[in-house]
Order: C-alpha cells, then structure tokens, then sequence
C-alpha cells in the first residue's frame, strides 16, 4: 500500500534538516512566552507558523514524499512566521532564559543552512558543475527516447526529450507507458529506484542492457541502461 509506504517515513519528514528542526523549537519557544506573558492571540503568524510546520510536512509527504530537497518548502514559511512574531517581545526577570535559548535557536537554524551549503559549494565546485550532467545527458539521450530517469539529472534529461518519467510515478505507469520506455537514466549511488534494485527491471519489463556510458561526481554516478528488442542478437542483460 502507497500510503502505508510513504507513512513509515513520517519521523523523517520532521527530522532529517537541524535548521528546520531549529526554526520549529523556536517557534515553539516563542508560543511558550506569548502564553506566559497573556500575549498569544491565535490569528497571528505565529499560529500560522505552528500549523505549518506539521501540515506541510505531511502534506507533501503523502502527496508525493517529502525528501531533504523539498524541505525549505516548510522551512521557508516557518522561519517568515518566526521573523514576524519577533518585535516588540519582552523577555524580563527568569524569562531571560527564553531569550537567551531563542537567540540560541535562530543562530543554529542559520549554520547548518547557508554557511554549510556555501562552504560545500566552494569546496566541490568543478564537481557540482551541473553544466557536466547537462553534457552526458545530451551525448548519450536522443531527443526521440522515451526516458525513466532518476532525479539527479531532472532539468537536463527535461530540456533533452519530451516523453520522461520519474521514480514518483512508477506506480502509476500504465503497461504501454512501461513497455514505450526506450532508456533508463539511473543514479548507482540511489538506494532505491536504481539497475540494482531488480524490482525496477521487473515492474518496466524487457530486456536491458548497459551502454557503458557514465558519469561519476561526489553526489551521483549515472549509468545508462537501453531496452533490447525481441529480435536482438542476445547479449549480457539484465531484466526479466
């Protein structure tokens, strides 16, 4: 069942980027002194950043997933909510410690977001130069080919062919939509989705085989499978 799948990966939703966990905490603290003080009103952004937090998380984890490069979808409006529930805040006497564990907070939901990314980014510069999948896509792709791809290679494989399918819609390929899939544009290093997982073999059908065509960064390692025709010479494949 899909959305018993995709419900076992509900912790994940909340847990897998420190910067989101830290923009909810604060928000949370923020709550917490509005209550004290008799200050909380419930039509403000901060109630609004409150059930946005878990909505759009679920949300989109039910839809669709919701892996780590979807998250500043619930981060962004969460930390615009944080910002406005920010002024005229009076933190005096024990309540100081709030203040201080608030400042606390929003400094470590800003480390392990920009600073970390840049510093990343500057470090593999060559290596994330996204203009080296765009290259492999348009060298070994035909416009023609009808393509089941892994998302790593998502703008360049849409600016080459028309006709592409994504893991997130395997389940709903119709047996012509599967049996029309020319080329498999496959991520090595995927855990799922990827020519090691059999299942994927067997839910497209055919014959496969490997071109040999590559491409290795630090994040990905592309390989291309082609579908064999029935009436091929018979060579090393891999399928059903």
């Amino acid at each position: 069942n899909l959305l018993l799948q995709r419900l076992s990966g509900m912790p994940q939703w909340f847990l897998q980027e420190a910067s989101f966990i830290c923009a909810v905490v604060a928000l949370v603290v923020v709550a917490v002194h509005r209550l004290r003080s008799e200050t909380f009103r419930f039509h403000s952004p901060l109630v609004f950043g409150l059930i946005a937090s878990v909505a759009i998380p679920i949300a989109m984890g039910l839809a669709r997933g919701y892996p780590k490069y979807y998250v500043w979808m619930g981060y962004v409006p969460i930390v615009i909510c944080l910002a406005a529930s920010l002024p005229r805040l009076r933190f005096s006497g024990p309540r100081q410690v709030l203040s201080v564990m608030l400042s606390a907070l929003i400094m470590a939901a800003c480390v392990p977001g920009y600073p970390t990314n840049l510093l990343a980014a500057i470090a593999n510069w060559n290596d994330r130069d996204y203009a080296r999948v765009e290259a492999f896509v348009q060298n070994t792709i035909l416009p023609a080919d009808s393509v089941y791809s892994d998302f790593i290679a998502f703008y360049a494989i849409k600016k080459q062919v028309d006709d592409v399918v994504f893991p997130t819609y395997l389940n709903m390929l119709s047996e012509t939509d599967r049996e029309n899939i020319t080329v498999l544009l496959l991520d090595a290093k995927q855990k799922h989705h990827n020519y090691e997982d059999e299942q994927l073999f067997e839910r497209l059908g055919g014959m496969w085989e490997e071109t040999g065509d590559s491409l290795e960064t630090s994040q990905s390692s592309l390989v291309v499978f082609r579908r064999i025709s029935e009436d091929a010479p018979q060579t090393e494949t891999t399928g059903t």
